[in-house]
């Protein structure tokens, strides 16, 4: 199948495009006289990262163990670490790092201090990003919530944001589209970013895709996922134009759609069990004798239906009750589990 190589509703990019989008803001600078603690001591001292290629910080996660799930809903916890030797990227150009650590070992304490309180979270799935504390006020304006995103990216493999995110957060997620060690794709909706080698960047599209409301009816050819991608601002790295949309996208959104279809499948008709339990049992103490008599009828009801267990004698079961439940619950495979329940229930009451 022929590759989307080019979309004629905008240009095809090689940085990711926020114009538009939530993530196209004027920034608000400080004003030299409010900067923080250590901005007024150092400057910037990472002003250059986003622009900066292959730079490794050595920045360690520590917490809860990662394992790639796209339909994961955990919420991931770490620690960021960073290495015993950091202070060297403050320490003026010219000085010896160690002679410089000695002379100022109170600055570098009150640094690493600072540094060793934040924590950043990850919810499973898109592994959108949550990063409640912030910056420790002290090392606001140096530039470190870029590098700690910047190194979750890195560790995750994929990392994704929405607009609701902190101001703060917009700002570095917005240097982060623009980052040459990523690709990624930038809507009005989400900005969803890749390390160049991460593995699973298909499946992750999919979901992605599917999330911003790719309608699979309307999609036979990679010219109708142009058309989707262009009416809706979607904006998507030269990259990952080399992964076929049709037979990665599709077959992954497809995949996502089941899932959710068999999810809400699962929790409807165990309502419906829930439901009918509580319709048929109960204490028997509570009811009259001519309650008791129906309730007797029912279990009949239900043996009957344990002879020849079709689909339709169970929807029968469910409406004579009053409860209304649709045949293509009944023939998903909740349907066994819903015939293991009645049959654990009679021999419950029988």
């Amino acid at each position: 199948m022929t590759k989307i190589r080019s979309y004629s509703g905008f240009r095809v990019i090689n940085e990711l495009d926020t114009t538009g989008t939530y993530l196209d803001r004027s920034r608000n600078k400080y004003a030299q006289a409010e900067y923080p603690k250590f901005r007024k001591m150092f400057g910037k001292v990472f002003k250059d990262s986003p622009t900066t290629s292959g730079v490794d910080y050595g920045l360690k996660y520590e917490g809860e163990d990662y394992e790639f799930d796209l339909n994961s809903g955990i919420f991931y916890e770490w620690n960021v670490i960073f290495p015993d030797d950091f202070y060297k990227h403050f320490v003026p150009k010219g000085e010896n790092p160690e002679e410089w650590k000695k002379d100022n070992k109170d600055i570098v304490k009150e640094l690493m201090n600072n540094l060793n309180s934040i924590r950043i979270k990850a919810e499973g799935g898109l592994n959108r990003t949550h990063f409640p504390g912030g910056i420790p006020n002290d090392l606001k304006g140096l530039g470190l919530g870029y590098i700690i995103y910047e190194g979750l990216v890195r560790y995750l493999g994929y990392a994704s944001s929405r607009p609701d995110a902190s101001s703060a957060a917009q700002k570095v997620w917005s240097q982060i589209a623009e980052d040459p060690d990523f690709v990624g794709i930038v809507s009005n909706n989400m900005i969803l970013v890749f390390r160049k080698d991460f593995e699973h960047k298909g499946e992750v599209l999919g979901k992605a895709l599917d999330y911003l409301g790719i309608n699979l009816e309307e999609i036979e050819d990679n010219q109708d996922v142009e058309k989707f991608l262009r009416n809706n601002n979607i904006d998507i790295s030269d990259e990952l134009l080399d992964i076929d949309f049709m037979d990665s996208f599709k077959e992954n959104i497809a995949d996502a759609k089941k899932r959710r279809t068999e999810s809400q499948m699962r929790y409807e008709a165990e309502s419906a069990a829930r439901r009918l339990k509580e319709r048929l049992f109960g204490d028997p103490t509570r009811f009259k004798e001519s309650e008791l008599r129906v309730i007797k009828e029912k279990i009949a009801e239900i043996k009957e239906y344990m002879k020849d267990m079709k689909p339709e004698k169970l929807v029968e079961v469910f409406k004579s009750n009053g409860l209304e439940v649709k045949k293509e619950q009944i023939e998903s495979k909740i349907f066994m589990d819903i015939n293991l329940f009645l049959v654990r229930l009679l021999y419950l009451v029988d």
